[in-house]
């Protein structure tokens, strides 16, 4: 019985410390402006161009749009650019994709997410 008795206030004393122990500062993104979502969209995009995922064609792209939508998932930033020297019409403009604190979520030249 004294075992039992053991383990029971070791086992409150093992819950009751996970509580004492955490902490309440977790704070809560706030979302992006458009401004925020503009600079952030260029960067990606020059990222993509160093990183040889898109042609150095495109560091003479040209702001197209940045729009908010609010999707199943969550609500996103788009951000395309265009680039008329992109020999391919239907790859002429890119579509960042961002959520709304300004995480790079991908990139298409469809506009889908």
């Amino acid at each position: 019985m004294k075992m039992i008795k053991q383990f029971l206030i070791g086992a409150m004393l093992l819950l009751v410390s996970g509580m004492v122990l955490s902490h309440g500062n977790h704070i809560d993104e706030e979302p992006i402006t458009k401004e925020v979502a503009t600079a952030r969209g260029e960067m990606i995009l020059e990222a993509l161009v160093m990183d040889k995922k898109l042609a150095s064609s495109w560091q003479q792209k040209k702001l197209k749009d940045v729009a908010s939508k609010v999707t199943p998932a969550g609500a996103l930033w788009v951000v395309s650019f265009n680039n008329p020297a992109e020999k391919d019409k239907e790859k002429q403009t890119i579509y960042i994709l961002l959520d709304d604190v300004g995480n790079y979520i991908g990139a298409n030249h469809t506009g889908k997410y």
